[in-house]
């Protein structure tokens, strides 16, 4: 992911370009990616449909929709461009990873494994594909395939995001939490501007009762992601958690 100060840079450029001509396919296609980069949902949507639009065959600019229109919560037309996607290349693993991440987002596991499947059999080498393979197996088990799947994608891509944080779940989630914190850390450093990142430590200092800490790192991942429906309630979780902490601790000293 693009540092915030290099999406802007990459934004002003693009958008210069377009000026000149407003027809570049591969402008909207990078301007896009870098207002996915920023969280500018509605923008990459905008950019990326333009990019397809110029140029049918951009496998990477309709893979980059599908999850940009995750995002916005249109799972149909999400499904479909990961579809354009393989529609183009049969053997594309980003395009069974996108079909793989859509499907998985309706609840549907098997068939999501199935193209996660084909995507680290066509390349051994996509760390995206062992990351989202890891997402499938949390919600379908081992877990311990889940983790050797996370950690698989983090050899082969040290700072992807998705894969740090979903092994630091899953080490929580099985009270591991001297390597969920390290994990955690592993994808602050990786990119401070994380939201994510910080929402997800902050449940690890809420498991460990350090409830002050926790409040501190959602109000951070609120700053840098204003509103966000998932982090909104890991905050009133941890809120209550210290509150509650501190009715226990004053019928234990009375």
């Amino acid at each position: 992911m693009l540092a915030q100060a290099d999406q802007s840079g990459a934004i002003r450029t693009f958008t210069a370009a377009l000026e000149i001509d407003n027809h570049y396919a591969p402008a909207y296609a990078h301007r896009g990616k870098a207002y996915l980069d920023n969280w500018s949902f509605a923008r990459a949507a905008a950019d990326l449909g333009t990019a397809t639009a110029l140029n049918p065959n951009d496998i990477e600019s309709h893979v980059l929709l599908a999850e940009t229109l995750l995002e916005l919560n249109n799972a149909s037309h999400a499904l479909s461009s990961a579809d354009q996607a393989l529609a183009i290349d049969p053997m594309s693993a980003p395009a069974h990873t996108a079909r793989a991440i859509v499907l998985a987002s309706r609840g549907w596991y098997a068939l999501a494994k199935e193209h996660a499947n084909w995507a680290v059999y066509l390349d051994d080498h996509h760390a995206k594909a062992f990351a989202v393979r890891g997402d499938i197996l949390v919600k379908q088990g081992p877990w311990d395939n889940a983790l050797s799947d996370y950690s698989a994608s983090i050899r082969l891509e040290p700072t992807l995001e998705r894969a740090i944080l979903g092994r630091c779940v899953l080490y929580r989630r099985t009270g591991q939490y001297d390597k969920a914190m390290a994990d955690a850390q592993m994808a602050i450093k990786a990119n401070p501007l994380s939201a994510q990142a910080y929402a997800q430590r902050a449940m690890i200092y809420r498991d460990l009762g350090q409830f002050a800490r926790g409040i501190d790192d959602c109000d951070r991942a609120l700053y840098l992601q204003p509103g966000h429906a998932y982090t909104l309630r890991r905050r009133a979780m941890i809120a209550m958690g210290e509150k509650q902490f501190a009715i226990a601790s004053d019928n234990i000293s009375q």
